[in-house]
């Protein structure tokens, strides 16, 4: 299955991101007070990048890697 490019604001994306911390939420017992929702906004930003898996249309996975520097980036988990 090819990786396909996706927006910040696919809303397959935002279902997948919301699921993801949902799952770690209740695996870590955290909660919205503690730490603010995942904003999929902050990889809109230049030299950033969402990638997705497909099968069928339906969007299976994502992920992305978040610009800190000119040479350096951050891999997300999503």
């Amino acid at each position: 299955m090819p990786l396909v490019p996706l927006s910040s604001n696919d809303p397959r994306a935002a279902r997948l991101m919301t699921a993801q911390q949902r799952e770690l939420r209740t695996l870590y017992g955290d909660t919205d007070e503690r730490t603010e929702p995942f904003d999929p906004a902050v990889l809109a930003g230049e030299g950033s990048v969402l990638l997705g898996v497909e099968e069928g249309g339906e969007l299976l996975a994502c992920g992305a890697l978040k610009r800190l520097g000119t040479e350096s980036a951050e891999v997300k988990r999503l």
